[in-house]
């Protein structure tokens, strides 16, 4: 019996382990427990955490079948178990993961073909800019070699997904940060209103060469996390940056929670 949140579970439609965070934007589809096979929608616990929820309840004994509370020996009191807290899930895709939905439900066997060739498989769930910074930098070189990202129809792994800015590179447009996520060491400046990040690399501009700026209110909550003068990484994903109207930086034109900036200590 699981006392653990079911976090992952097999998606009909999309051929896949998918994320219950992922199957709570896409109720319409038809997801199942690998182990019962058993019909499971996805929920949200009060703190926050998704999970899938068997419709019927899980076959008696199957893996994610529910634990019950331990008899604390006193009477009208029941022992709490662990914690249900389920385990952070690696964003396999940078972007939102585009629907299928099959014409039929499955049958006992196809499910049990399905399962079968995905069992191994990571549960794909989709992720912001931000996500899958925060991902990279909690990996290892070889976890990042090892784990796949798949960033606008491109499977790739982590490793593969940055580039790091190098100093020879002069033309913005040569970045290709609208096809992998690319950064660079940068430098905090706090004003009264605004924070500041600007890259220690400078590209050629048709007067002098400028940096890449990115800019962000004070009330920000990641410009709180921010001082003045600290060294950071400044990430950029989406159309190259362009000049500004002063030609003084360039900057990140398209700012949505997969594109733009990402800043990180």
């Amino acid at each position: 019996m699981a006392v653990e949140l079911m976090t992952s579970a097999v998606c009909w439609d999309m051929d896949a382990n998918v994320s219950a965070a992922f199957a709570h934007t896409a109720k319409e589809l038809f997801y199942f427990c690998p182990c019962c096979l058993r019909e499971v929608a996805a929920s949200v616990s009060t703190l926050g955490n998704f999970f899938f929820l068997a419709l019927n309840s899980h076959q008696r004994g199957c893996a994610n079948e529910k634990a019950k509370p331990q008899d604390s020996g006193v009477t009208g009191v029941q022992k709490s178990g662990p914690a249900a807290s389920p385990q952070a899930l690696i964003p396999t895709h940078l972007g939102k993961l585009g629907k299928r939905r099959k014409s039929a439900k499955p049958s006992t066997a196809e499910m049990q073909a399905l399962v079968a060739r995905v069992e191994d498989a990571r549960p794909m769930h989709p992720g912001t800019l931000a996500e899958v910074v925060d991902a990279w930098s909690s990996m290892t070189t070889s976890e990042r070699h090892q784990t796949p990202l798949s960033i606008a129809g491109q499977q790739l792994s982590y490793f593969d997904a940055f580039a790091q800015l190098s100093p020879t590179q002069k033309d913005t447009t040569l970045l290709e940060c609208d096809r992998v996520i690319t950064f660079a060491p940068a430098t905090v400046s706090v004003l009264s209103h605004v924070v500041l990040v600007v890259t220690w690399l400078k590209f050629e501009t048709q007067n002098k060469p400028v940096p890449i700026r990115a800019k962000m209110k004070s009330t920000d909550p990641a410009a709180a996390q921010l001082t003045n003068g600290q060294k950071v990484k400044l990430f950029l994903h989406g159309p190259a940056p362009t000049l500004n109207a002063q030609q003084t930086y360039y900057e990140m034109s398209l700012a949505t929670a997969y594109s733009g900036s990402v800043v990180t200590a």
